[in-house]
């Protein structure tokens, strides 16, 4: 009896068991209804992706996935041949449809693009972009993207933020983050609504790849630099992300040494009142160490919140070191040394606390952030002077301790109503505080004391919408914010208040003339209004080519202006954009003879100028063949400036040539060619220049370790410059920016990753660790 019992037991445990589980099953097929072979089928997690179970199609495309656990999941079909699917499991019989990839050269690129309203988001998955290189190499080969010194620019713009995973970060992150952990790039060409209308600009933001549970990836990066006249510097990052159980954590730890070495030969000359010559030989080498440490926490306390904290802290010293030889030519030669050098330590740390929450499965989200920032700088610096007529030298001393904390919050909300609509708004505000004093020592005089302190308060409220019908893809936005701006300089009596209540509206189209060939066409226009650089507005007393002044200037008011734009694609490798921008009341540093002493010049920013620019932009990004892959970019420049009753008109052009040849799987060389015709700027006049930069890079070690050797300056042409000002003061020098330099990078990449192999009935033994 008792076994009886016990076998009815087990039996209704068994049919318990099987009621909570279920089997999906159905059949792949190409337009045409032929079987699709040797598909992956992959079955995910609605809430988090996560991958459950998988198989493989047979021969006749049939799939069947067992034992499968009740809940919200989606389907997955990847196949080399057809388009990436994904459907809905909503029910046991699942049968799809493929659509068939052209694998022609037209289509390679545009398969992992898709264009919106002033933006494009750029698939990595499985990208060839992807393979074997850096981020910052791959950003190089996308659409309308090139680098330039240390930053990025799409179209022309430059590209003023960057984050990843909705943290800000600095290039030299993405110069060290592997191009295979990303899981999509989004570019925005213009600033949406939510942007800070100081600081308008192209955004890039950076998406990695989530790790799965227990997964880990990292890497390793270390670079050595020698340049013609002696060893460069080196550096060392270690950036790495594991997750176990709620917990994600990165971290990104960076040491940094390099050697700044720069010549100039200038002459000046005095055209009114004070008819000399003066000409300079300068050299100026600067040492610096960097040292900075990001560790981001983010905890999933539920499907649908999640808490993360973000903490920063930075160390920067430097030792410049400027010597300057002059000849005075004025009744009689008289030679002089100018000797400057000193030391500079900088500290920042940051902290960042943030919170969000999954408002339903479509993705929507509401977010809250605070943000707080401490950075102070220590100068001292030591200035000697001295003429070989006078066997004493005068040595001046000046000490400077400026610091500036920041508090800002936001709170914003995305809402996700269809594949279609997306709303976005938000409020945010910030309070910056900045405070500057400076001891001036002269020899055989009394110490000078300056003074300058800057508050500024703000709050904005903005709101967006993004609407796609059919092949038209729409996005408008608003953005009222209001800042408040007190400074106080030394002599000041009191503070000087200025308050700006901006209206700030963006609007953007892109119409997809071909989808399968990615060619579109697009428009924009907003608002571009600019900040009060009160960065500079200090009454420090410094030398030559830097900033002096007794008070300030209060009258500064922020630039105002707009921009008008228009973007071609043609299947997905050529684009064509043209922008005019607009400004009233810019600002521009002019440069001034001091009142004091007519052998010195300083430079203040000044309400003054009316300016239109016209930019045509064109660009290819393409495969010319399997071993060759180009980013060319061609822009011209037509600009017009008024300023106190001069006008002045100037066109430029400029040519870049970026190509990576790929001499196997594993091997390749990056060469970047760039020249520029001679161009006109307020009170500058530039040459024409030219450089050609080189790089090899080789992968080895299963893909986990990347050298890479690097010539900077193979040939270059020196930028020779002309500045002018209102004193009929003229200075024409010679800038030798950067030394011929060779660069040897290694990296190694570490994570538990385990590819996915098929078992002899086809189906995945060992699902990926390392990402869901």
């Amino acid at each position: 009896m008792k076994k009886y019992l016990l076998f009815a037991f087990l039996l209704q445990v068994v049919f318990a068991f099987a009621q909570d589980r279920q089997t999906i099953y159905g059949q792949i097929t190409d337009l045409s209804d032929a079987p699709v072979a040797y598909c992956t089928v992959s079955l995910r997690r609605c809430c988090d992706s996560l991958v459950v179970t998988g198989d493989v199609s047979d021969k006749k495309g049939r799939y069947r996935l067992e034992n499968v656990p009740c809940g919200d999941y989606f389907l997955e079909f990847a196949h080399l041949s057809f388009e990436t699917l994904t459907r809905r499991a909503d029910r046991e019989q699942c049968s799809v449809k493929l659509r068939p990839l052209q694998i022609g050269e037209v289509v390679v690129l545009p398969r992992y693009i898709r264009y919106e309203a002033g933006r494009y988001v750029v698939s990595m998955s499985g990208n060839p972009l992807a393979r074997e290189q850096f981020l910052s190499d791959a950003l190089q080969l996308l659409p309308g993207v090139r680098r330039e010194d240390s930053s990025f620019k799409i179209n022309g713009h430059p590209i003023k933020s960057i984050s990843i995973n909705g943290r800000s970060v600095r290039v030299e992150e993405v110069e060290t983050l592997a191009a295979s952990s990303v899981k999509t790039i989004e570019i925005r060409q213009n600033a949406t609504a939510g942007k800070e209308v100081s600081e308008r600009g192209a955004k890039l933001l950076i998406t990695l790849k989530p790790l799965s549970a227990s997964g880990l990836r990292g890497q390793v990066v270390s670079s050595v630099v020698v340049r013609e006249n002696g060893f460069g510097g080196a550096g060392l990052s270690v950036p790495f992300g594991i997750r176990r159980g709620r917990f994600n954590v990165y971290n990104n730890l960076t040491y940094r040494y390099f050697d700044k070495v720069d010549k100039a030969y200038r002459i000046k000359k005095y055209t009114k009142e004070t008819p000399f010559l003066i000409q300079s030989a300068e050299r100026t080498r600067t040492h610096h160490h960097i040292f900075s440490d990001a560790l981001n926490v983010v905890c999933d306390l539920s499907p649908r919140h999640q808490i993360g904290l973000i903490g920063k802290i930075g160390y920067v010293a430097g030792t410049p070191d400027e010597l300057t030889r002059s000849r005075y030519l004025k009744r009689n030669v008289e030679s002089g040394t100018y000797h400057s050098r000193g030391n500079l330590d900088n500290v920042m740390w940051q902290v960042v606390t943030d919170y969000s929450y999954r408002l339903d499965d479509r993705g929507s989200v509401l977010t809250a952030e605070v943000d707080y920032m401490d950075t102070s700088i220590e100068k001292s610096y030591c200035y000697v002077d001295q003429m070989d007529v006078c066997p004493v030298a005068e040595c001046t001393r000046e000490r400077m301790t400026p610091r500036t904390l920041s508090v800002e919050t936001e709170v914003a909300v995305s809402k996700i109503f269809s594949k279609t609509l997306t709303v976005n708004g938000g409020i945010s505000t910030h309070h910056h505080d900045v405070t500057k004093n400076s001891l001036l020592t002269p020899p055989d005089a009394p110490a000078k004391q300056s003074l300058f302190r800057y508050r500024g308060n703000g709050m904005a409220a903005y709101a967006e919408c993004r609407a796609r019908m059919g092949r038209l893809s729409l996005s408008g936005g608003m953005r009222l914010q209001w800042n408040r701006i007190t400074h106080f300089t030394a002599g000041d009596t009191r503070w000087h208040k200025r308050d700006y209540v901006r209206l700030c509206p963006d609007f953007a189209a892109t119409f997809l003339l071909d989808e399968v060939r990615s060619t579109s066409i697009g428009v924009f226009c907003l608002r571009n209004d600019g900040a009060i650089p009160y960065g500079d507005l200090s009454p420090i007393r410094v030398r030559v080519d830097e900033f002096h002044y007794a008070k300030g200037n209060p009258d500064l008011a922020p630039a105002k202006g707009f921009d008008l734009g228009a973007t071609c694609t043609l299947c997905g490798r050529w684009t064509l954009a043209y922008t005019f921008s607009r400004t009233v009341d810019g600002i521009q540093h002019l440069t001034f003879v001091d009142g004091e002493d007519s052998e010195q010049t300083f430079r203040q920013p000044i309400n003054c100028v009316a300016s239109s620019v016209h930019k045509l932009d064109l660009s290819c990004a393409m495969r010319l063949a399997s071993w060759w892959r180009i980013n060319w970019e061609v822009a011209g420049v037509g600009e017009y400036w008024h300023y106190y009753r001069r006008r002045l008109g100037t066109n430029s052009l400029r040519v870049s040539l970026y190509n990576t040849f790929y001499f196997g799987r594993l091997c390749g060389v990056h060469l970047c060619f760039t020249a520029s015709t001679p161009r006109h700027q307020l009170e500058r006049r530039h040459n024409g220049t030219y450089s050609l930069d080189g790089e090899i890079f080789k992968t080895a070690a299963h893909n986990r370790l990347y050298l890479s050797l690097s010539c900077r300056g193979l040939i270059r042409h020196n930028e020779q410059i002309r500045t002018w000002n209102r004193e009929h003061t003229f200075t024409d020098f010679t800038y030798r920016r950067t030394f011929f330099g060779i660069e040897f990078r290694i990296s190694y990449k570490f994570n538990n990753h385990v590819p996915c192999c098929l078992s002899p009935t086809g189906t995945p033994r060992k699902l990926c660790v390392e990402y869901k």
